[in-house]
């Protein structure tokens, strides 16, 4: 084999090694610059982003853009500016902690919460939860409880707000109603559905408290003018004499009132039948009173 021909066949040999070695570095070259351009563009949307959410005060989605934009595969200017923002975010992203309970005072931890309409937790945990600043409306829901809103201002730079709330069952029971058997009254009580107490034992008693009163006030103003009477003797004028006699009778018949209505609410409280329809006989009751020519008269009549 004469040389000229080996000098060609390693020729031939290189040309078929390199050439597709040179197409592969030249793709290779061109997907990473491909891969650094694409790069290069979400840390640039990522800071424009990340600025008009940070003025609109949705710090939550703006953190996430300030993650991406402080990469070190950013350019330094972007990422020194992305980096400095994601601390001022940081410091003013609240934070908010849930609490839930029952009306017995136990913990629901199930307990799925949603913000202004959209998801927000699944569990009240204890933990806190970022939150964007602004006035929300947190709705509580789970399985065997009625759903309960409750609106909080929440404020930026606060950490930890505390939104506790005491949901109801579904019925207006406690589960310590539930589980327990209804009390029943003793056998000898006189309070109950079997012995109503009937309207006009209240009717007598006020009536009594009224006549009581009345006495006390009648017999202070008697025993003035009897005072001024004392005094004026023996040139007293009629009026002031009759006047102090009036006084005189009003307070007997404001005591005998007062001691018979008091009287009479008292029996009827002792003797009340142990039905309602029966508590109809008392309203027969009549009570009279009224000035005699020796001083004051009072009567009870009816049914017992």
């Amino acid at each position: 084999m004469s040389t000229a021909s080996t000098r060609q066949r390693v020729i031939r040999f290189g040309r078929s090694r390199l050439v597709p070695a040179a197409l592969l570095a030249v793709v290779a070259s061109w997907s990473a610059g491909a891969a650094l351009a694409d790069d290069k563009k979400v840390c640039l949307d990522s800071y424009v982003e990340a600025q008009r959410l940070k003025q609109k005060t949705a710090l939550i989605e703006a953190r996430e853009k300030l993650i991406l934009c402080s990469r070190e595969t950013c350019p330094a200017t972007i990422r020194d500016e992305c980096v400095q923002w994601l601390s001022e975010v940081d410091q003013s992203l609240p934070t908010v902690v849930l609490l839930a309970k029952d009306a017995d005072g136990r913990d629901i931890v199930d307990l799925r919460v949603t913000v202004d309409g959209e998801p927000f937790v699944d569990r009240a945990d204890g933990k806190p939860v970022p939150i964007d600043p602004g006035v929300r409306v947190f709705r509580f829901e789970t399985p065997g409880f009625e759903p309960l809103e409750e609106q909080a201002v929440i404020r930026a730079s606060v950490k930890d707000r505390v939104i506790s709330i005491v949901l109801n069952r579904i019925g207006g029971t406690s589960l310590a109603e539930a589980q327990s058997s209804p009390a029943s009254a003793p056998p000898d009580s006189d309070v109950g559905a079997g012995r109503p107490i009937p309207t006009l034992v209240y009717v007598l008693g006020g009536v009594g408290v009224v006549g009581v009163a009345g006495f006390g006030t009648f017999s202070w103003r008697f025993s003035s003018q009897r005072s001024d009477l004392d005094g004026c003797k023996p040139f007293c004028s009629e009026d002031d004499i009759n006047a102090a006699d009036t006084s005189r009778k009003i307070a007997f018949v404001s005591l005998g009132v007062g001691v018979v209505a008091l009287g009479a609410a008292t029996a009827l409280y002792l003797t009340r039948p142990e039905d309602e329809a029966a508590n109809t006989a008392y309203r027969g009751l009549l009570l009279d009173a009224g000035l005699t020519p020796g001083g004051a008269a009072a009567s009870l009549s009816g049914v017992f």
